[in-house]
């Protein structure tokens, strides 16, 4: 049980990293991230061989985010398929079928919930401050977790996602100094100054989504995320 929850931090901490990898703009991250996302791939794997509650958790998590459309970068296409690849040479796993269907449906209302905060932020609209951090750091499922261990005294859901999450939190947390300690393996960037522009088309959100929206096809460029205008 140990190894496992080690495993769930570790393979949280390499998500975030081929997260990081997949939005920013650096020169050799096709390599990286889909190396990073191979290895928590199988990391995955593992953790699914490790008992019925890693298996049921892993497997209803990932079984979310392809029903939620989010596995749509190489990296984490990699990772799933080294998943399937790992589960398939340990052997199909035992799982709580009540259980991973909980998981899967709080999984998808995560995500979710999180697309939906986002369009109201890029529209300038705030979410309340509470129900906001919720949605943006994905606690919904958690709460699952920790409602299920309140009621069946099973902790093992509960400690499992909460390592998972500090580990991917670290990643980010450790991600800007490795930024600005490696910014020559950035990419070019642009910076705008705008003067003596007419200050109204500024100030409107709509104005300048769309010009960034359509900058990148200007400009040739790979578009990686929407433009987010608050």
């Amino acid at each position: 049980m140990v190894l496992g929850f080690a495993l769930a931090f570790v393979t949280g901490f390499i998500t975030k990293l081929t997260d990081n990898l997949v939005d920013e703009p650096f020169v050799w991250h096709g390599f990286a991230k889909n190396l990073l996302g191979i290895t928590y791939g199988f990391l995955a794997g593992f953790l699914v061989a490790q008992s019925t509650e890693f298996a049921t958790l892993v497997l209803a998590i990932t079984i979310s985010v392809l029903i939620a459309g989010k596995i749509d970068d190489r990296a984490h296409q990699l990772a799933v398929a080294a998943l399937i690849a790992t589960t398939l040479a340990f052997g199909l796993p035992q799982v709580s079928i009540p259980f991973m269907a909980l998981f899967v449906l709080l999984g998808f209302a995560d995500e979710k919930l999180n697309d939906w905060a986002d369009r109201r932020s890029e529209k300038g609209i705030e979410t309340g401050k509470v129900f906001g951090l919720a949605v943006k750091s994905r606690l919904i499922l958690e709460a699952g977790a920790l409602a299920i261990g309140v009621i069946t005294s099973n902790w093992v859901y509960f400690f499992a996602l909460l390592l998972f999450d500090l580990g991917y939190n670290f990643a980010d947390r450790l991600m800007p100094f490795f930024i600005h300690s490696t910014d020559f393996f950035y990419t070019k960037q642009i910076l705008l100054q705008c003067v003596g522009c007419k200050k109204e088309k500024l100030d409107s959100i709509k104005v300048v989504r769309q010009m960034l929206n359509e900058m990148p096809s200007i400009l040739e460029l790979k578009k990686i995320s929407e433009p987010n205008v608050f």
